[in-house]
Order: C-alpha cells, then sequence, then structure tokens
C-alpha cells in the first residue's frame, strides 16, 4: 500500500488538522481583507490619503504588537492568543467599513490599527502552537502543510476577493472576509492546546523580565542570534528594495510583474514540499543555500535582464526561501524550550519585519538618484556578504546547539537572574 505523502499525513493529528483548516481560511481572509481595503479606499474622496495612512499604520501596528506578543505568547496558550487577534481583525473590518470608504479618516486609524495589532500577534502564536500539536518527527512537514497552504489561501483570497467585489460590492466582500475570522475562532474554540509554563508571575514588571528573558536566550545561542541579523539584513537590503525595484525594472511589460509573483510562489509549494520530504543532518546549510537563492533574481534585476529569465530566478527565489522557511521554523520549535518559544519567534518575526519600510523607502529614494541597476547590484553584494558572514558562526550549519545539556541554559536564560538578598532586583 503506498504511503501518502508526509505533509498529508499530518492531518492525520485532529488537533492540527482543526487548526489547519481554520487558518487557511483565516490566511485567506487576511489576504481578502487587504484587497478588499485597498478597493474600498481607492474609491473614496481622498483614495492617496486615506490608502497610505491606512497602509502605514497596519505595518506600525504589526510591530508594535509583536513586541507584546514577545511576552503574551509564552503567558495563555496559543490558540487563545490566535482567537484574540481574529476579534481584532474582525473588529477592525468593522470600523473600516464605518468609514465610509475612508471618508472619516479618524475611523480609518482606528480600523487600520486594529488589523495591524491582529498580525503582529497572530504569526507567533501559529507557529508556537504546532509543537502542541505535532509530534517532534512531523513538525517538519506541518511546517511545509502550513506554508503550502497559506500560499494557496493567500492567493486564492485575492483572487477571490477581487471578483466578488465586481459582481458584488466591496462591502459586501468585507463582511465575508470577517466570517472567515469567525471560522478560525470555531476551530479553536476548546483545542485543548497546552499552556506554556510561566516563568514569572510578577504583572508588568514579570512581562518585562520574561521579555529579557527572550532576548537573553537568543543572545545566548549565537546561531539563532546570528541567522535573525542576517534575516535582518537580507529583508532590508534585498526582500523589501525589490518591491520597489522589480516592477521598475519588468516596466510592466505584458503583464510580466504578475507572472513573477506567481512563478514565485509556485516555487514557494515545491520548496516546502521539498523541506518536509526528508530530514538533513546539517539543516541550516541546506536553508541558508536556500535563502541565498534570492541571490540570482536580484542579479537579474540589476543586468535588466530579459522577463523571462526573472520569472525562471523568480522560481528559484521562491523555492529557496520556502525551503529556508521550514527548515529553520522547524529548528526553532525543535530546539526552544515551549516556555519561551513564543518570545523567540516574535523576536525572529520583528527581525524580519523591523527594517523592511526603511528598506523600501530608501530604495525608492536611492532608485530616483543612482537608477535600478546600481541599486540592484549593490543589494547583490550586501546579501553575499550577510551570508558568507553567518557561515563562519558556530552552529549555523546544523542550526542546532552544539553538544552539551540544552535544557538546563535554555531555563537559566529565560528565568531572570535574582539578588540574592532581593529577590525583588532583577540581575538581567
Amino acid at each position: 500500500m503506498t504511503k501518502s505523502p508526509a505533509m498529508l499525513r499530518t492531518l492525520r493529528h485532529k488537533g492540527f488538522r482543526r487548526v489547519w483548516i481554520g487558518q487557511v481560511v483565516n490566511i485567506a481572509g487576511d489576504a481578502g481583507l487587504l484587497v478588499a481595503l485597498a478597493l474600498l479606499l481607492a474609491g473614496g474622496d481622498n483614495p492617496a490619503t486615506s490608502l497610505s495612512v491606512a497602509l502605514a499604520i497596519i505595518a506600525c501596528g504589526k510591530i508594535i504588537s509583536v513586541l507584546a506578543g514577545n511576552v503574551l505568547a509564552d503567558r495563555i496558550r496559543r490558540s487563545q492568543l490566535i482567537i484574540w487577534s481574529d476579534v481584532m481583525g474582525g473588529l477592525g473590518s468593522v470600523v473600516i467599513l464605518l468609514s465610509r470608504a475612508g471618508h472619516n479618516l479618524v475611523l480609518v486609524i482606528v480600523g487600520a490599527t486594529l488589523i495591524g495589532l491582529k498580525g503582529g500577534v497572530y504569526q507567533p502564536a501559529y507557529q508556537a502552537l504546532f509543537p502542541s500539536l505535532l509530534p517532534r518527527e512531523e513538525l517538519a512537514a506541518g511546517n511545509a502543510l502550513r506554508t503550502l497552504g497559506g500560499r494557496l489561501a493567500g492567493i486564492a483570497g485575492s483572487a477571490a476577493t477581487g471578483a466578488a467585489a465586481v459582481l458584488f460590492s466591496v462591502e459586501i466582500v468585507i463582511v465575508a472576509n470577517i466570517a472567515t475570522y469567525a471560522v478560525s475562532v470555531l476551530t479553536l474554540v476548546a483545542l485543548g492546546d497546552r499552556k506554556p509554563v510561566r516563568t514569572d508571575t510578577q504583572g508588568f514588571g514579570g512581562m518585562l523580565d520574561e521579555a529579557r528573558g527572550g532576548l537573553a536566550y537568543v543572545w545566548e545561542h549565537r546561531w539563532i542570534c546570528a541567522v535573525m541579523v542576517q534575516g535582518t539584513v537580507q529583508v532590508a537590503f534585498l526582500t523589501a528594495p525589490l518591491g520597489v525595484l522589480l516592477p521598475l525594472a519588468l516596466r510592466d511589460e505584458d503583464g510580466a510583474y504578475g507572472w513573477v509573483v506567481a512563478t514565485e510562489a509556485l516555487g514557494a509549494m515545491l520548496g516546502a514540499w521539498v523541506a518536509s520530504r526528508r530530514e538533513y543532518a546539517r539543516k541550516g546549510l541546506v536553508a541558508i543555500g536556500g535563502a541565498s537563492l534570492e541571490l540570482p533574481l536580484i542579479i537579474a534585476v540589476a543586468a535588466d535582464a530579459p522577463s523571462i529569465i526573472i520569472c525562471g530566478v523568480g522560481f528559484l527565489a521562491g523555492f529557496g526561501l520556502a525551503l529556508f522557511a521550514v527548515l529553520w521554523l522547524t529548528a526553532l520549535q525543535t530546539q526552544v524550550p515551549n516556555e519561551i518559544l513564543g518570545r523567540v519567534l516574535s523576536l525572529d518575526m520583528l527581525a524580519a519585519i523591523g527594517l523592511a519600510p526603511v528598506g523600501t523607502l530608501l530604495a525608492g529614494a536611492a532608485v530616483r538618484h543612482l537608477g535600478v541597476g546600481p541599486i540592484g547590484w549593490i543589494c547583490a553584494a550586501v546579501l553575499g556578504a550577510s551570508i558568507l558572514a553567518l557561515l563562519v558562526v558556530p552552529n549555523v550549519a546544523r542550526f542546532a546547539d552544539g553538544p552539551g545539556p540544552r535544557q538546563g541554559r535554555a531555563r537559566q536564560a529565560a528565568t531572570p537572574v535574582r539578588h540574592p538578598l532581593r529577590p525583588d532586583l532583577g540581575l538581567k
């Protein structure tokens, strides 16, 4: 009898199956909401102002909520945190509807803030939930299925929203997207996932100590810190600028930009599948090799290559980034203790998105003075240097701690050190 693919075998776990289905619907709703939001505000009296304000506030709200989620994901059940994020997303959508297509800018600001806060809390909580739902040996397959499902849901949600907005109205589409959050909540109620072990019970001061504990853990495990720093560099100096450089380089030749986005998504699906197929002894090298596949894309853009070439290397970039994402997330889920996993994943997300707006703005300003080609070559050089620097850090090649007990060091880093005579005085 032929065995089903590893990704699909994870669905035999009832709790994981419930969550995965609910979050595929949830992600489709998120993708559709962003499209609907743009369509709604673009039809108002002051579309440029309302849309730019909304998008900027959503980005800032996501960064702020990541900082709060840094601690919350290790204090309450991750399923409950996702439920609260869905509630914020639903309320934000209602407020945006009440803004009357952006006529009331105050309501646009409030609604965009709630939608942004949802995004920053949601992702670390969802990722940290997996070890409670799957055995350790199936985490890679589960992460691959999460990536694949998320990609498909994003494409389907965006496409369905665009079509439905034409057939019906944007307002009706937003109401339908709100319903997707309700579906997510229903799949999470009474899930029974493990509540993280609290390392501190003191109010706000305890939360600050726990946040410092997350930073201390990442700093102690230098391979985790190094990968996060390299990821920040890659997003700020390559991934974010590509959002500006790629459309300019393609000059919208026969819809080439859309084809590049589509081929990148297809590559990501294949990368997620490959990552789930086997266990790699030196998974760090494999993952970093995958991340470096974004380099041919920026080189093709800098060299003003034909659109067909850019489509091909876009496929490679999508493949490599998905391969990296699955292996990296699985490494964190298996190496980091559950009681601090939420904080580490929140820091990882903050590292990934924190400088993205800066990279986008700088790329836009620099292109006006230097052009697409020179900026592309600079981005390529920065990426290559950052990857080479990452490879010399101990334990990066394995994405795992070196020999010796790990749990004791993890707990020591996660729990603030106390003064022997003054327990109220934290030494970290």
